[in-house]
């Protein structure tokens, strides 16, 4: 992915483009139970990580991003 989120960004939030189509791919989060906000015309997916998520819920997270890959 093309992250957007600077390196050394304190915040909990990222940013990535995922190249592919935008309806696709709010679909799968939302299947997935996943909230994100899609931006710049659904190219971008923008997730923030708080204190009430855990471990499960990032690496939930990472495997549905990963799926857009496949």
């Amino acid at each position: 992915f093309d992250v957007l989120t600077p390196e050394d960004n304190q915040s909990p939030i990222v940013a990535f483009k995922h190249g592919v189509d935008p309806v696709t791919a709010t679909d799968l989060f939302d299947n997935a139970r996943i909230k994100i906000s899609a931006r710049e015309q659904g190219s971008q997916i923008r997730a923030g990580v708080g204190l009430f998520n855990n471990r499960t819920d990032v690496d939930r997270l990472l495997e549905v991003a990963a799926s857009l890959r496949s």
